[in-house]
């Protein structure tokens, strides 16, 4: 479901010219290493514990550090007078 979820917002973005080619390739590549790292990581914990509750905190974790990410930026960018937009 998120591959294609993704796929279809990465397909309207290269259809409106959105895209910068080298910058996509780069975080394709990324995002792939990442993936494999944090599954092989999640895999390997859970191989230790029989708990399933790590998946939850890790998911919790990155919308927790998404959520500050966020209103870090909203911070900045009201400090500098920008609006939406």
């Amino acid at each position: 479901m998120i591959l294609y979820t993704s796929f279809t917002a990465t397909t309207s973005f290269f259809v409106f010219g959105l895209v910068v080619k080298d910058y996509a390739a780069v975080c394709f590549f990324l995002g792939f290493g990442a993936t494999w790292v944090g599954q092989v990581g999640m895999t390997k914990l859970m191989e230790g514990n029989e708990r399933n509750s790590y998946i939850a905190f890790s998911i919790g974790g990155v919308v927790a550090v998404s959520a500050v990410m966020m209103g870090v930026q909203s911070i900045i960018s009201l400090a500098e007078g920008k609006t939406g937009g």
